[in-house]
């Protein structure tokens, strides 16, 4: 019995010894600069040194951004507000990414789906000239993960950062898809009109009352709607411009909704619905917008559900 252990262990000795090799061959380590490559594939390994990206697929979609004091703008095809979350993650996945393992030489590279490469990305960084062109093919093994090579290099990556998902991006997913890209505690009055009646709130001492009476309003309500408007997201662009507005119901809006800050105004007019969503236009953008309903249901309630009752001011 202790003889078969030794041969167990002996076992687990030179399996172990035989992958440290395996390993070693295919990730050579012969001084300091090779082992940095292989821990560092582009240029840069630092996502915030990143200035410019350029995205491209072989079905002939190209989208362009660029790093600015706030976030991302795309540039190209359209220019827009850039999804910080969405650039920002794919940057870096990309920069930060460690080869799971190597192919090297490799002389057929449409076996790799490389040849004509799915997906091509630059990354220009802010302290280079010269970007890293990363080329992504759609072969994959059994695993979400895509082959890659970077420039002209004949090796073929794996790695677990960039996958098959990355291909699936389109100029949808890196916009900017936030409704109102204002903080609600910076919101100083909110303007609300329909075919019905109009009315508006102001926050006065962190509390919000009627304009022109000394009527506070239920706090919940308020918030809850606030914290809709917040949350409120874009679920399609539906038109890059405001030349057919009729055909959205947005020629003559029966809803619009004012929102005031420090020193700027922007009001949402809504148009027709379409299920639980409905189009919307803002003041400040000339794009028709696809958003959730839910954002209209302060206009179900009345004046009086509004209004904080006394009951309410003596548990307070």
């Amino acid at each position: 019995m202790r003889i078969k252990s030794i041969y167990i262990l002996l076992f687990i000795f030179i399996a172990a010894t035989l992958f440290m090799f395996l390993r070693d061959r295919s990730f050579p380590t012969t001084d300091k600069n090779t082992v940095y490559r292989r821990r560092q594939l582009f240029l840069t390994n630092n996502p915030d040194s990143i200035a410019k990206c350029v995205f491209k697929k072989k079905n002939k979609t190209r989208i362009e951004f660029e790093r600015n004091d706030s976030g991302w703008t795309i540039t190209y095809p359209i220019i827009t507000r850039g999804s910080r979350y969405s650039i920002d993650r794919m940057i870096e996945a990309i920069t930060t990414s460690l080869p799971r393992f190597t192919i090297r030489d490799i002389s057929d590279l449409s076996a790799y789906g490389l040849e004509h490469p799915e997906c091509v990305i630059l990354l220009f960084s802010k302290n280079s000239s010269t970007p890293d062109t990363i080329q992504i093919g759609d072969q994959a093994p059994t695993s979400p993960e895509c082959y890659f090579r970077i420039g002209s290099s004949r090796n073929v990556i794996l790695s677990t950062e960039i996958s098959i998902f990355l291909l699936e991006n389109s100029l949808f997913h890196f916009r900017n898809k936030e409704l109102i890209n204002i903080e609600t505690s910076q919101i100083k009055k909110l303007s609300f009109k329909s075919s019905k009646r109009d009315f508006s709130l102001l926050k006065s001492n962190k509390k919000w009352n009627l304009e022109g009476q000394s009527v506070y309003l239920k706090k919940e309500i308020i918030d809850r709607f606030l914290e809709t408007l917040s949350r409120s997201l874009i679920y399609e662009f539906s038109s890059e411009n405001i030349d057919s507005l009729e055909n959205f119901g947005l020629d003559n809006p029966i809803y619009s909704i004012t929102i005031s800050v420090e020193n700027k105004d922007i009001t949402i007019y809504f148009g027709n619905r379409v299920s639980d969503q409905i189009y919307v236009r803002k003041s400040n953008l000339d794009k028709v917008l696809l958003v959730k309903s839910d954002i209209l249901t302060i206009f179900d309630y009345k004046q009086n559900e509004l209004a904080e009752s006394l009951q309410d001011k003596q548990l307070k």
